[in-house]
């Protein structure tokens, strides 16, 4: 498939419960966490890059990294908010006295940059400003906590601080609790009614302590609570809306680095600071955990509806000390009075828990920090379950890889590869694709499992594929691995073309997306472009060439292994050379094309198809564009949509071509040509092979246009190399909407067996104001195979992933979309995706197809629906009988008026004898009988517009055309 670095990782078999893990080239380490309407929002801190904003779906996939690097004089983030409407306000600790805060818009451009001095003394030799952790008021207004870290007579002094500013980073009070402790470290920070309350920690002459203490929102302190949670390290706090709060932490029974018999406790105040009640010990939790050698800790809370709890925390043993500790991950549910009603174990080594939410399902969600081994780091993980807890943390995951060193094991620096999997056991199937970094990832439940990839082509083969799985219980993971090596080196080249706008009299944007999927280098990669005559050349993101007539060159250079790269040209359809009905076509081809697979069976023949219109006939061309001899190859030439003649090719050596001609009337032609057997990327079906159009050759005039039949059919070349876009010239169309190609033929929208289908999806922003956010979901048909995924083109650079079984998503991360009043072209975005029907379905199924495009927050919109009908005999070349439609030379036009309307009589301008007359439609269906009397008859009132073809027995064949 096309290699894309915008494909991220996979889907959830089940929706909104998984537990997923994330690295970037950074080591991350996550904070805080918020839930979106479409999407969970992870903060987190980067050793290298400063803050990073991680930002995934409600089904943990399709990351987004937005990195907000560290400036002068920030030594790191400590504390950061993204608010309703995505802005972003960062707090940065500092080596001055001051407070640093920046402040960043919906597409990460810095709006401002704001410092707030923390008084100090006279005896101060430095002070550094924390910015800790912070909330935002019920006013409206933030208020950020931290510390004041002074040095008097060179003694370390810290304070607790707070301040409260508006959004435009004006400072509306600063304060700070009294304290001559020493150093102090504030953990959390919690909002309710009107009040934010402190955690903090105390080292007072090797002493311990916690804190806890409140502020309103005027800036009033109330008293301190000393070890709140009946412990020296105080690490969750939660406050109920009726008061309630509560504070877990622990006592060490041995210093750090070994944290062995980690001794959990709980406390639990009424609004007025009364204890009311404490746990030191949870049965359900006790066998859990080996407190002799280990222990529980419970550093994260959060309060539920019914004045519950939720706590979250990890459980480690201390067999491997002093590092890595070996860490199972763990959500509890509580009672009002601390009980414990549901609890469940997630497997992650060497993990900590970080921070736990509510989500708005019912469910939890807990972020975690996790070491994988890696050197480039990346640490963060995502668990979201269900109401039960539940999140099927049975975890498969793996990467697929270049294996350059033919090891079949991975090595550093190894080149990611993209493609399909699938994960398969005795009652379900499930689908993902593999990220930019060649990531993936399922969520599982327990029992037997067989896991493939599709490699993208002949080029590339697995070690090992089918690979067996086993999950015999839950919290287990397992990693498989897909070394995948080449085969033969060799370039192979694709070029994909698209053109989802066109206008007469209007600026069309054609986007051309190119990719080498091969094993090696592509050395001075050229590509051509060919536009149509009558569309004027205006300008390419890509330096041009040259332009010859209506051919543009584009050089390309060195396109590297697994390159992917795109740009658009911008063309104007010429306002008299065109019009409504006509089909308008740009192809595309990229060098080098050379086709190395060596396939057993294939001759090395590989023929290509091309026809122009001459004076008084059709030219129709086959090329062997090979390196090896041709048979003798069926084609067959359609005129409108009835085959006119069916033959073979005369066997072609290399570079050899064979012309065949024949006579026009107007009408719309087509050439298929078979391939040579065992060709290494023949599709399914008759229809996909080499084929050309002609649309209205020597067409004169009169009556409608002959157009709107060469996208009913496929249009390929039969090489990655070549490609061809064709849209028909209508004037109105909705903006948002789903497109098939080929369209199908007739009415019934007819397709071959196993023909691949290309699905495009439009969409417009026809609102007030920018979209931030786009994103597309597509139910497929269980009637596609997945596996045939191809991603083609789009307008925007997007990821793609299955939500489900069978649900794909397209994600436009930082789309910024304007409204169609204020940049009618840019408001505009598509994307093109490729998939075949499964194998063996039969004649009268039917494939639907519907989208539904998210404009942010927004209700979604949904895509007209776009089907398509099975049918296995659409090209019938067998004998003529009277029940199917011969195969002959058509008689011109026997009966007038033609073109009619239902309910016209019909002149019989031939010889015919009196009788009954069939009427086909042009697939060979009999639609109705009308008798002929006198020479006379009458077109069906209940007929449907199109080209109908009538027969008496006996007799040739007439063509009807039947308007409204």
């Amino acid at each position: 498939m096309l290699i894309a670095c915008f494909l991220l990782s996979v889907l959830s078999a089940f929706a909104q419960r998984f537990q997923k893990e994330y690295h970037s080239h950074d080591q991350l380490y996550p904070y805080e966490f918020t839930e979106t309407n479409n999407a969970f929002v992870i903060r987190s801190t980067g050793v290298a890059t400063g803050f990073i904003d991680l930002t995934v779906n409600k089904n943990g996939n399709n990351q987004t990294f937005t990195p907000y690097l560290f400036q002068p004089p920030a030594l790191s983030t400590n504390w950061f908010v993204r608010h309703d409407d995505l802005t972003t306000l960062i707090f940065n600790r500092t080596n001055d006295s001051q407070v640093h805060a920046r402040y960043f818009a919906q597409d990460s451009v810095l709006q401002w940059t704001k410092t707030y001095p923390i008084d100090g003394d006279p005896s101060t030799v430095s002070v550094t400003g924390y910015a800790r952790d912070g909330v935002r008021l019920s006013d409206g207004f933030l208020l950020i906590g931290g510390l004041k870290e002074t040095f008097p007579n060179g003694n370390i002094q810290h304070q607790v601080f707070a301040m409260k500013i508006d959004f435009s980073g004006n400072l509306i009070w600063q304060t700070r609790k009294p304290t001559t402790l020493e150093p102090t470290w504030v953990n959390k920070i919690v909002l309710n009614g009107g009040k934010a309350y402190f955690i903090w920690e105390n080292l007072n002459n090797g002493a311990l302590s916690s804190y806890l203490a409140s502020i309103t929102e005027t800036g009033i302190w109330s008293p301190s609570v000393q070890n709140p949670a009946g412990a020296k390290i105080a690490t969750g706090l939660a406050v109920q809306p009726n008061g309630n709060i509560l504070c877990t932490g622990y006592d060490e029974n041995s210093p750090p680095p070994l944290f062995m018999s980690i001794l959990p406790k709980m406390y639990c105040y009424d609004a007025n600071w009364q204890l009311l009640w404490q746990k030191t010990a949870w049965p359900q939790m006790d066998a859990l955990s080996d407190f002799a050698n280990g222990g529980l800790y419970a550093p994260t809370l959060v309060a539920t509806d019914g004045n519950g709890w939720l706590m979250g925390g990890y459980i480690h043993t201390a067999d491997a000390a002093p590092w890595p500790y070996q860490r199972s991950l763990f959500i509890a549910r509580m009672d009002a009075q601390g009980e414990i009603t549901a609890v469940n174990m997630f497997n992650s080594i060497q993990s900590v828990a970080t921070h736990l939410s509510a989500t708005s399902d019912g469910g939890a969600a807990l972020t975690y920090y996790y070491l994988n081994g890696l050197p480039e780091g990346g640490n963060v993980g995502l668990i979201k379950t269900d109401a039960n807890l539940t999140a099927y943390s049975n975890l498969l995951k793996g990467s697929s890889f270049y294996d350059q060193d033919v090891s079949c094991d991975k090595t550093p620096g190894e080149i990611p590869l993209t493609g399909v999997l699938r994960l398969t056991n005795s009652v379900d199937t499930f689908y993902a694709l593999t990220n930019a970094l060649g990531d993936y990832s399922f969520s599982a439940d327990t029992g037997d499992y067989t896991v493939r990839i599709n490699p993208a082509n002949p080029y590339w083969a697995p070690c090992d594929n089918n690979v067996a799985v086993n999950f015999p219980g839950e919290n287990l993971m397992d990693t498989v691995d897909f070394a995948l090596q080449a085969l033969v080196e060799c370039p192979q080249m694709k070029v994909e073309i698209n053109m989802p706008f066109t206008r007469i009299c209007d600026t069309t944007n054609i986007y051309a997306w190119y990719s080498n999927l091969g094993t090696a280098a592509a050395i001075d990669a050229r590509l051509t472009v060919v536009l149509q005559p009558g569309m004027d050349f205006l300008s390419a993101q890509h330096p041009l060439d040259s332009i010859v007539g209506d051919t543009l060159y584009f050089s390309m250079d060195t396109v590297g292994v697994l390159v992917v790269g795109q740009f658009s040209i911008q063309a104007m359809l010429n306002c008299d050379s065109f019009q409504l009905g006509q089909t308008v076509c740009v192809s595309a081809h990229i060098t080098p094309d050379t086709i190395c697979a060596d396939v057993p069976g294939w001759s090395g023949g590989h023929v290509i198809v091309g026809g122009i219109c001459e004076q008084d006939s059709l030219a129709f061309w086959v090329k062997n564009i090979g390196h090896g001899p041709t048979q003798s190859l069926e084609y067959i030439i359609i005129e409108d949509m009835v085959v006119w003649r069916i033959d073979n090719v005369a066997p072609l050596n290399p570079h050899e071509t064979d012309t065949i001609r024949i006579p026009v009337q107007g009408a719309t032609y087509g050439m298929i040509c078979k391939q040579e057997p065992n060709y290494p990327f023949s599709a399914g079906g008759f229809l996909n092979n080499p084929s050309a159009w002609v649309e209205a050759c020597n067409w004169g005039g009169g009556g409608p246009f002959p157009g709107g039949i060469i996208t009913q059919f496929p249009n390929s070349s039969g090489n990655p190399a070549y490609d061809y876009a064709c849209s028909v010239l209508v004037g109105s169309f909705d903006p948002n909407d789903k497109h098939a190609y080929p369209e199908g033929v007739g009415s019934q929208h007819f397709i071959l067996p196993e023909t691949p289908l290309e699905y495009t999806i439009r969409f417009q922003n026809t609102g007030t104001d920018t979209a931030f956010q786009v994103v597309i979901r597509d139910e497929l048909s269980t009637l596609l195979e997945p596996m045939t995924l191809q991603i083609l083109s789009s307008s925007h650079p997007v990821r793609v992933e299955f939500e489900d079984a069978r649900k794909l998503a397209f994600e436009f991360p930082g789309i910024a979309l304007p409204d169609s009043n204020v940049n009618l072209a840019a408001s505009q975005g598509f994307v093109t995706f490729s998939i075949s029907p499964k194998t063996g379905l039969q004649s009268g199924q039917v494939i639907n197809n519907t989208a539904n495009i998210y404009f942010d927050e927004n209700e979604p919109m949904a895509t007209n629906t776009w089907f398509h009908t099975i049918q296995s005999n659409l090209i019938n070349g067998s004998t003529p009988t009277d029940d199917k439609m011969p195969v002959v030379t058509l008689e011109k036009p026997a009966v007038f008026p033609n073109p009619a309307k239902p309910g016209d009589r019909l002149d019989w301008l031939q010889d015919h004898a009196d009788g009954r007359a069939t009427m086909f439609n042009a697939w060979s269906v009999p639609v109705a009988e009308m008798m002929v009397a006198n020479g006379h008859s009458q077109v069906p009132p209940h007929i449907p517009p199109g080209v109908y073809y009538l027969k008496m027995s006996g007799k040739k064949v007439s063509r009807l055309v039947v308007l409204k």
